[in-house]
């Protein structure tokens, strides 16, 4: 098996060799052997690995959850575990897929917007409780709140007092749902 020194590994996979130590020091790397002068010999799954890892993160826009996901797939990789890095691959894939696809509902109802200028509710649609619109959209009642509380969003009241949550207000909601998990 070709060994390589940490010098040619980094050449390899195109960063500084000190970025190759630093993914030692992460733990996203499989144990390195050294040799009796105590320098480091990477073999082909470390380079494997390290391309792995520069693909991982050669993401621009990575939010808080995706990138602790990106982390633990290589380091289970690292740990030789690659039938459960497939797995959590997979799940990090639907995870992409879930917010591409709240990102370009958010492109659909900003482009709407622009075209109705910023008239939504069109008199026919039921106004929706916040029980109701938080299973709509995925997020729980107590995030409605504090974006409500944090001036995100007003939504009117009806005679009772009671929110009402029109079309107008459940694409806003969709908006800042889309913004706050591309953070």
């Amino acid at each position: 098996m070709q060994t390589y020194s940490t010098s040619q590994a980094a050449k390899l996979v195109q960063v500084h060799p000190n970025t190759v130590r630093f993914y030692e020091d992460m733990k996203l790397l499989p144990p390195i052997p050294r040799q009796k002068n105590g320098y480091r010999r990477y073999n082909d799954y470390h380079i494997a690995q390290l391309r792995l890892i520069r693909i991982a993160f050669d993401s621009e826009i990575v939010s808080g959850n995706l990138r602790k996901m990106t982390i633990d797939i290589i380091q289970t990789a690292a740990a030789h575990k690659l039938d459960e890095a497939i797995k959590k691959t997979k799940s990090y894939k639907e995870q992409i897929q879930i917010q591409k696809k709240n990102a370009e509902e958010a492109v659909e109802i900003i482009e709407s917007m622009l075209k109705v200028n910023d008239t939504y509710y069109d008199g026919n649609t039921k106004p929706l409780t916040r029980k109701e619109v938080s299973a709509s959209l995925g997020i729980s009642m107590d995030v409605i709140r504090d974006w409500e509380r944090n001036g995100l969003i007003d939504v009117p009241r009806d005679i009772k007092g009671y929110r009402v949550y029109n079309t107008s207000e459940i694409q806003r909601l969709k908006i800042i749902r889309t913004l706050k998990k591309a953070s």
